[in-house]
């Protein structure tokens, strides 16, 4: 027959096993976990960039011709082949976006609060 004693040492050394398989297993378990979702993460980032590639590859072909050049240099540049004349059409006056109101000026602060924002190098 087991004493009190000896049946708490027996439960303690049990909890010990249990304990040490628990992280001996539990450790692989969360890095294996934790590998998963970065290589899911990768995949969405290699689809994103897959498709990133694709589209500036077009561009990339569409720049090559020389129709896409002389649009960007008429439309970007105001850029005109010889003999043609460049015109720009300028907005009349007064048409423009409204103007911002400027800020409302600070509200006044008391000397003492000026001498405390000096002190402590609050501004």
């Amino acid at each position: 027959m087991l004493t009190s004693h000896q049946r708490l040492r027996r439960l303690f050394v049990s909890g010990l096993v249990v304990v040490g398989i628990l992280f001996t297993f539990a450790n692989p378990a969360r890095t294996w976990h934790d590998q998963r979702q970065d290589i899911a993460a990768a995949r969405e980032r290699n689809v994103v960039l897959d498709q990133q590639s694709r589209q500036l590859q077009a561009r990339a072909e569409k720049l090559a011709t020389d129709d896409e050049v002389e649009r960007l240099a008429r439309s970007d540049y105001g850029l005109v082949k010889p003999g043609e004349e460049a015109f720009g059409i300028l907005p009349a006056p007064g048409s423009g976006p409204p103007r911002a109101q400027p800020p409302p000026p600070p509200e006044p602060r008391s000397w003492w609060q000026s001498a405390w924002d000096t002190l402590t190098f609050w501004d």
